[in-house]
């Protein structure tokens, strides 16, 4: 089979040209078929590949603001240093 092939290669007959075509064409339907499948499954892995259910996208949920009232802080303390000799 090999030799066959390297005979084929060398020799510039009609019938090894046909069978050369002939691979060359079926390579290129089996590329195009392999393009359309590879086409055909990047969407459908992206739809699988998204992580969990929840709409939050996989994300810690957030902290709840602190709300602080001006009438509740503590004013700021007295200053001792003054009036010392």
């Amino acid at each position: 089979m090999l030799l066959k092939q390297r005979a084929c290669k060398l020799s510039a007959s009609p019938s090894c040209e046909e069978k050369r075509e002939k691979a060359v064409k079926k390579m290129k339907q089996v590329r195009l078929i392999l393009m359309a499948v590879m086409i055909a499954l990047v969407p459908v892995g992206g739809v699988f590949a998204q992580k969990g259910g929840n709409n939050n996208g996989g994300r810690p949920p957030k902290e709840q603001p602190r709300i602080v009232d001006k009438e509740k802080e503590k004013p700021p303390p007295k200053n001792s240093n003054r009036g010392r000799p």
